[in-house]
């Protein structure tokens, strides 16, 4: 293995990242340690192992950052092989299985200064139908990819696979907003 690919892999299973935790941590403990084990009249050795446990525990932590992963379903064990490659799946067409895909509601306002609105409106919903038992729905970094592309509906339920696409847009006219949502079955480009 390459030393690229070696420190990509190293980023790919989050070694970076549980270092410097362990670093700031290790070093606010070894503070805390040196600080309050003196007026406890702890004696010295019990405050040079407690610092030498944490140094210790370094390595320890990198090694299992390597092997494990923490996800949303708990700590896994990390898989040896290269992510898989992102493919297209057309399939939900005839999938029985519900799904949906919330894209960033388009400002129309006329000094087009209420993008963040729209987005916000949008992270809502998609918020709020993640929690719906039964129902897939296409995560926030894929759905808001396509903000500003033009992208035909067909195009956009294809690549992040879901049935419905949920869009929709903003309007603020002096302290009036107008907010309009539509939900599209993908299938016939009917609105429901």
């Amino acid at each position: 293995m390459n030393s690229k690919k070696f420190f990509a892999e190293l980023k790919r299973r989050r070694v970076y990242t549980v270092a410097v935790t362990y670093a700031v941590i290790g070093w606010l403990l070894i503070q805390v340690v040196t600080q309050v084990f003196p007026p406890f009249e702890i004696p010295n050795w019990g405050e040079r192992l407690a610092i030498v446990a944490i140094m210790l525990g370094f390595p320890i932590a990198l090694i299992f950052a390597w092997i494990y992963d923490i996800t949303s379903h708990g700590i896994v064990r990390t898989s040896d092989a290269e992510p898989p490659a992102r493919t297209e799946i057309a399939e939900s067409r005839g999938s029985t299985e519900k799904s949906i895909a919330v894209l960033p509601f388009n400002d129309l306002s006329p000094a087009k200064d209420h993008a963040y609105f729209g987005e916000g409106i949008a992270e809502e919903l998609l918020g709020a139908l993640a929690k719906v038992d039964g129902l897939r729905v296409a995560a926030r970094r894929s759905s808001f990819w396509f903000k500003d592309k033009e992208a035909e509906l067909g195009e956009i339920a294809s690549k992040l696979n879901v049935g419905h696409v949920l869009e929709g847009s903003v309007r603020r006219d002096g302290n009036r907003v107008r907010i309009t949502a539509e939900l599209i079955d993908v299938c016939d480009s009917f609105t429901i």
